[in-house]
């Protein structure tokens, strides 16, 4: 019993230190968007703003931040920007599943947020 409790002890620490204060489950705090990330994530973003009708197609688009969630696959929830032609901000959620290609995603509804 005591090396039961002790293993589960010693998991509670290294989980600690592995995930520092972030919820298990949850998303990670807001970064700065990666090269890579604009590049693959921005045209799939700009479409679906296009067809919900949040934006016009005349729109400077800006990824401004974006956190990540690991669940059967990878949630990446992007701050979006329409740009001085386009005023406003959105959140809107990709979803790429586990081993697959980045084209493999699902982009959800564009959500209107604050800007700040």
């Amino acid at each position: 019993m005591l090396r039961i409790l002790l293993g589960i002890c010693i998991l509670h620490f290294m989980s600690c230190d592995v995930f520092g204060e972030m919820l298990v489950g949850g998303y990670t705090e807001p970064r700065s968007v990666t090269p890579e990330e604009r590049s693959v994530f921005q045209p799939m973003i700009l479409s679906k703003l296009l067809t919900t009708g949040s934006v016009e197609s005349s729109c400077e688009l800006e990824l401004l931040q974006v956190s990540t969630q690991v669940v059967a696959g990878t949630n990446y929830k992007f701050k979006v920007s329409g740009g001085a032609t386009c005023p406003g901000c959105w959140e809107v959620v990709v979803f790429v599943p586990l081993y697959s290609s980045k084209s493999a995603t699902s982009v959800g509804t564009p959500t209107r947020v604050s800007c700040t």
